[in-house]
């Protein structure tokens, strides 16, 4: 496998590229002894994307490349002449592989290790990719379905969408943090959540 550094902050290891946040992200959870929930946020984050990249696989597309990154992983496949029913069903399988990964980790977490704990990220993970924010899945297929209408309110609506969705984790990341007793983690989370949802590059 090749290795080639792509910036100061990342490298790339033939198509799997290591971010400098994923790398910072986790040294500080090994420091606080957090490693394994973090082995297991970064497995349920590519249950998720391997949705997707199945969903563009059965549409004829292929692997283009696998980012750790901060906020977890990103697999990129690549897809060509989708219709926009196809498109919004491949943005929409993330969150269908989350929420079937819940459910089956839920079923088995007497056999598998972390089962429950699993299966309320993949849960969580399902959940918050479906709000209609514009750097999520739900954001990306609130625009597709719009843009297939030819609807002339779309950024209008998906601008509101987004708005509203960042306010909403907002407040709740301020409520989790006052009442777990000022936990800078929750605040982290929420603060990384904000900056997925805030996100340009799924639309």
């Amino acid at each position: 496998m090749t290795q080639r550094r792509i910036c100061n902050h990342a490298v790339r290891f033939g198509r799997v590229t290591v971010t400098g946040g994923f790398v910072l992200v986790w040294g500080f959870t090994v420091y606080l002894g957090a490693g394994a929930e973090l082995a297991l946020c970064v497995l349920t984050a590519l249950l998720h994307e391997a949705g997707h990249f199945l969903a563009v696989w059965l549409w004829g597309g292929g692997l283009e490349s696998v980012e750790l990154n901060a906020s977890g992983a990103t697999i990129r496949a690549r897809a060509e002449r989708l219709t926009y029913g196809r498109e919004i069903l491949c943005v929409l399988a993330g969150p269908a592989a989350s929420l079937t990964a819940a459910l089956l980790f839920a079923l088995w977490s007497d056999t598998i290790p972390f089962g429950l704990t699993a299966s309320g990220l993949c849960l969580m993970q399902g959940l918050f990719n479906l709000l209609p924010a514009r750097g999520l899945d739900g954001g990306r297929a609130l625009r597709l379905a719009l843009e297939s209408r030819r609807s002339v309110c779309t950024e209008r609506v998906t601008r509101l969408a987004s708005y509203v969705s960042v306010w909403i984790v907002s407040a709740l990341t301020a409520v989790a943090f006052a009442r777990g007793g000022y936990d800078w983690i929750v605040l982290g989370i929420g603060a990384l959540a904000v900056t997925a949802m805030l996100g340009t590059g799924r639309d």
